[in-house]
């Protein structure tokens, strides 16, 4: 009998389903997102994949996830695009719950799937198109699927980096 994960599509194959998506444009270098968008984009990048690597929180991990995710948003902003970045700012955050309450609590959060989601829901809302990096780890990530699954169901404007 086959189970739920044998018949789930593979990450692969969600990409390759948007390649003749209207709203969907792959192979977008940072130069050509300044040209094409305006207002607020959301960074959408690879973070759980990263920082919980078989699924144990790895704070260096953790922190080198935003430090790709940083270098991106400055790469942009220095193109004149305004890019929020969840994984940069959460990290901030993590840092700080770290130093208040301990790893198990930063970590928790961290790896509270449904707190991103709360969390971020208003950010990608508020945003005028996502922008998917080419940051190791992006084709495989559960939450930049979420989120592009949601703004391709609004016809709003999607822009990769690399390629399906």
């Amino acid at each position: 009998m086959a189970r739920d994960t044998d018949t789930a599509p593979r990450p692969s194959d969600f990409w390759t389903s948007l390649e003749h998506a209207p709203s969907v444009r792959f192979g977008v270098l940072p130069e050509a997102l300044a040209r094409r968008t305006h207002g607020q984009v959301y960074l959408a990048t690879p973070y759980a994949e990263i920082a919980a690597p078989g699924g144990l929180f790895h704070l260096p991990a953790a922190r080198q996830a935003a430090n790709a995710a940083a270098l991106w948003a400055r790469q942009l902003a220095e193109l004149g695009v305004c890019a929020v970045s969840p994984v940069v700012q959460m990290q901030a955050m993590i840092e700080d719950r770290k130093a208040h309450r301990g790893i198990r609590a930063a970590a928790e959060w961290a790896l509270d799937a449904g707190a991103w989601l709360r969390w971020c829901a208003p950010m990608l809302a508020a945003s005028h198109s996502v922008y998917v990096p080419d940051i190791p780890g992006w084709r495989a990530s559960a939450a930049i699927e979420r989120d592009v699954r949601d703004v391709v169901a609004r016809n709003g404007p999607v822009y990769v980096a690399g390629w399906p």
